[in-house]
């Protein structure tokens, strides 16, 4: 299971981990959402990306092992594990876009 949760901000990784090819494997790949919709993990290691269904795909940096940040500070997907590596369950914690005279504009 899939849940999304709202939060007030998401902060960048400093630095950032540095996430190793198999570590990324195991991440990725398509995961259903409690809405509904669909988030799907994809790249390599120096270039992953998530996308959820009905939305812009975004580029992720990694911040541990388990747990990778959208550039642009807008989601953060933390996954559960089990002992063999098998992804259990992600959290998507999102942040909601600021709009200032129209614009979206960054927390």
């Amino acid at each position: 299971m899939t849940v999304t949760a709202p939060a007030a901000s998401i902060t960048l990784p400093a630095p950032v981990y540095v996430i190793a090819s198999r570590e990324f494997e195991s991440l990725r790949g398509q995961y259903a959402l409690a809405d509904g919709r669909t988030l799907i993990v994809s790249g390599r290691p120096k270039r992953m990306k998530a996308q959820i269904e009905g939305q812009l795909p975004t580029e992720l940096v990694a911040a541990s092992s388990s747990v990778l940040v959208a550039r642009n500070r807008q989601m953060s997907l933390s996954f559960r594990q089990a002992d063999n590596g098998v992804v259990r369950d992600v959290l998507v914690t999102y942040v909601k876009p600021v709009e200032v005279n129209g614009r979206r504009v960054s927390r």
